[in-house]
């Protein structure tokens, strides 16, 4: 049963959130939100980069370190190579796990033999235990193109050495800024544009078509549209950047909540 205030306008469960996905890539996605408060937008955000659990290096143990790096400046670099985490679901946090399974372990040995400085990268990392699936990045997305770069870790010179065991695990943002799935989270209103069609029908077809096409943005995320069958300039409620226009009072904005 509904509750009713007479001295408030509140209703329980007043607000059903909705998204309309824009883009959605391995690396990258953008949505739109619907029917909330700002206040949900942030939670997103928030949630995304402290809530959301992922593995990184938390421990490193050093056999033998005779490059120009301490151990805690190499142990620092390690903790922030990003590692896949599709497996972090089947993880326990460390102080939930009733056994040694919640560690990952990585081994890396290497030592310049040659007389010019060699590069340990990411690639170096490489897994105790091949059937786990989590690797560095860099190492998963060279499995389709040869073209990304590898983390540098370090560079040795000639007879110099890094033999370490790196220990990974199960983490969220809160704890430490390794364990934050995303480089960045934002978000901001989508503007509403509201067209000034008495201006609008002043302007010749060309002049329309000129002046969709003025919009930084092209295709789906243009803020405008053309119907060449009406002859009329219509508005898509998208967050876009908007051109100037030589007619003054052609378009107006407003942020929609």
């Amino acid at each position: 049963m509904e509750r009713t205030n007479k001295n408030s306008q509140y209703k329980p469960n007043h607000r059903h959130p909705k998204i309309n996905v824009r883009k959605l890539e391995d690396d990258y996605a953008e949505f739109e939100l619907f029917d909330t408060d700002v206040s949900v937008a942030n939670a997103l955000r928030r949630i995304m980069i402290a809530e959301v659990p992922t593995i990184a290096i938390d421990l490193v143990e050093f056999d033998n370190n005779t490059s120009v790096l301490n151990d805690e400046f190499l142990a620092h670099r390690l903790g922030l190579i990003p590692l896949t985490s599709q497996y972090a679901p089947m993880l326990g946090l460390p102080f939930e796990a009733v056994s040694e399974s919640a560690d990952i372990e990585f081994l890396l040995h290497v030592k310049c033999t040659e007389g010019r400085s060699l590069e340990v990268t990411d690639l170096d990392l490489m897994p105790k235990d091949p059937t786990i699936p989590v690797v560095p990045v860099s190492q998963e997305l060279r499995r389709t193109s040869e073209s990304v770069k590898p983390v540098v870790i370090a560079k040795l010179g000639r007879n110099q050495e890094i033999k370490l065991k790196a220990i990974a695990r199960k983490g969220i943002g809160k704890d430490h800024a390794k364990w934050i799935p995303v480089a960045t989270a934002v978000f901001q209103y989508a503007a509403d544009i509201q067209i000034n069609q008495a201006l609008m029908d002043e302007l010749t077809e060309e002049q329309k078509q000129e002046f969709v096409l003025s919009n930084p943005h092209t295709g789906s995320r243009n803020a405008f549209a053309y119907d060449p069958a009406t002859r009329t300039v219509s508005s898509r409620q998208l967050t876009a950047a908007v051109a100037g226009s030589s007619k003054p009072g052609l378009i107006g904005f407003a942020c929609s909540h």
